[in-house]
């Protein structure tokens, strides 16, 4: 009899491009992770998400200056399921609130629920504090053409031509490379981070609609990146 191949999602996803990859100096020094190209790379894995995989966010929970959120991840048509996992960032810092601790402590969740699969192992695992490895793997991904996403991956084409366009938008919109030029590869970034927590259909109206004119001026392929997450979201509420 065949035996199970446990480490087979593991051995698939635990290797990570160093272009989508940052120093951060603090607390000791450590590389961040780009939450999109860890979205990507699972939806590389299992499937679109919203269809191979997802995440659920529960009720946060406040505690002085921090706020945690529990996140849990399903695979395969919700068949897979693991988690909670807890998320944690600062939601006031010297009085100062931010508007975007959910997203950070979701994404911090998600990043940790991505990383017990085998996601980015060699990065948790201390690996990229080896020179002579990362060089290996910078050369390994310099040879392999880019998945056309965005996001920070390949934004200087205009992608994603197939399914449909944001509602009622019309033409081609911004270059890709303008698009990323001024900025909105970030926003777009945030943007699908946020669409999955949006909790009620009456606030994933007001979401469409606040955003309207931004997105239906960005190019058609970001348009229909957006379309597809809020349709995914659509049909969860």
């Amino acid at each position: 009899m065949t035996e199970p191949n446990n480490l087979r999602i593991w051995s698939q996803v635990e290797r990570t491009n160093p272009a989508h990859t940052k120093k951060v100096n603090q607390r000791g020094g450590f590389t961040a992770i780009s939450a999109a190209y860890q979205i990507m790379r699972a939806t590389e894995t299992f499937g679109p998400i919203g269809e191979g995989w997802g995440y659920e966010s529960g009720e946060p929970i406040f505690h002085e200056t921090l706020v945690f959120v529990p996140v849990t991840l399903w695979q395969g048509q919700r068949i897979n399921v693991f988690g909670p996992m807890f998320g944690g960032a600062e939601w006031k810092n010297n009085g100062r609130l931010d508007s975007d601790a959910l997203k950070k402590a979701t994404t911090d969740a998600l990043t940790k629920l991505l990383s017990q699969l085998g996601f980015n192992a060699d990065v948790f695992m201390g690996r990229f504090d080896d020179n002579k490895y990362l060089a290996e793997v910078r050369a390994e991904f310099s040879d392999k053409p880019e998945p056309k996403m965005v996001g920070g991956i390949n934004p200087t084409i205009d992608i994603h031509t197939d399914g449909p366009d944001w509602y009622d938008a019309s033409g081609s919109g911004m270059s890709a490379a303008k698009a990323k030029a001024d900025g909105w590869g970030e926003t777009l970034d945030g943007w699908l981070s946020a669409i999955p927590m949006i909790p009620t259909m009456e606030a994933w109206r007001t979401w469409c609609r606040d955003r309207d004119e931004e997105i239906k001026a960005l190019p058609m392929g970001w348009r229909k990146i957006v379309r597809e997450a809020v349709d995914a979201r659509k049909a969860e509420l």
